[in-house]
């Protein structure tokens, strides 16, 4: 276990949220046309490590936008004597793990509040993500 390096949470913070909707939505037509989701990292130094999960979703009927969700959260982690490739597996996949069930939560709110079908995001396997975007995987 010594090889491995300890990662510990020091917040998951909301830093961005934004919705918009139509006074008028077509619930049973409309669909989820458009999603993206983000994931951005940084190194304040050899300890600090942030991360920001980032996810778009825009439903649309009949080319008119019925809703927008633009919401993003950071994660502040602490490490001690992490490699740079296990900062960038961290990074790119442990990190936007712990993080998505705090921005889960949060559209899924957002949706009920804004009386609309509750937006239940479905698991993400960030192992496939970070591999269909092309990064390293290593195990942390």
């Amino acid at each position: 276990m010594d090889n491995f390096p300890t990662f510990k949470i020091n917040g998951i913070l909301l830093k961005e949220s934004h919705f918009l909707r139509i006074p008028e939505i077509h619930f049973n037509d409309g669909e989820i046309t458009d999603s993206n989701i983000n994931i951005q990292s940084q190194s304040r130094d050899e300890k600090i490590v942030i991360v920001e999960l980032s996810i778009d979703i825009k439903s649309k009927y009949k080319n008119t936008i019925q809703f927008e969700i633009k919401a993003s959260m950071v994660g502040i982690f602490e490490t001690e004597k992490a490699a740079p490739e296990h900062l960038e597996s961290f990074s790119n996949i442990n990190a936007p793990a712990i993080i998505f069930p705090f921005l889960r939560e949060h559209i899924c709110s957002l949706s009920i509040k804004a009386g609309i079908q509750p937006m239940i995001l479905p698991p993400i396997n960030f192992v496939e993500y970070a591999k269909s975007k092309g990064n390293t995987i290593k195990s942390v």
